[in-house]
């Protein structure tokens, strides 16, 4: 009987340092750019800031986009897929007009994108997404990115009724003895 109070006394114990712990939620986002392609243009639509990690691109070359940073500087260099071209399982069209959407990685010094033809030097459209980093940002004052502290995946029980629990634990085993 006493192995299994114990056993229920270090249960209580582990209990009351896994709820002193606080996990951090994962706060990795992404700045989403939609485009118009259309008669030969690339517009700009829109972007936004969601939660998730960018893709790996490594083998798409057709288009160059570039994430520039405050007075131009480079802050990331990557490869897409021509959007207009639609692949089926035995065949792919190429189409006039499509809307679709570049996802890069986050960051706050983010200012604008370019996509470029594939040889790097044609410029095809350009975005400005300095207004959507600091929307989010001013959103979202707690993110880490942004300023703000890591972000808890819930909170935590209080040390309070975790003592109040082991208190018990122990006079109920001492109390048997």
């Amino acid at each position: 009987m006493k192995c299994i109070y114990g056993i229920m006394v270090a249960m209580l114990v582990m209990t009351a340092f896994s709820c002193m712990v606080t996990a951090e939620q994962d706060a990795t986002k992404v700045v989403v750019v939609s485009y118009l392609f259309k008669d030969g243009t690339v517009t700009s639509t829109g972007s936004r800031v969601v939660y998730g990690y960018p893709p790996n691109n490594a083998g798409a070359d057709d288009y160059v986009v570039n994430l520039l940073g405050g007075q131009g500087a480079t802050l990331g260099r990557y490869g897409i897929g021509d959007p207009r071209i639609l692949y089926y399982d035995d065949s792919a069209d190429i189409v006039d007009e499509v809307a679709f959407s570049v996802i890069l990685p986050f960051s706050t010094d983010a200012r604008e994108v370019r996509i470029y033809e594939r040889d790097g030097t044609t410029l095809v459209s350009t975005a400005d997404i300095s207004g959507t980093i600091r929307s989010f940002c001013s959103q979202n004052p707690n993110d880490p990115d942004c300023g703000g502290g890591p972000v808890p995946t819930g909170t935590p029980l209080g040390l309070g009724p975790v003592l109040a629990g082991l208190g018990i634990a122990v006079f109920m085993l001492l109390k048997r003895s």
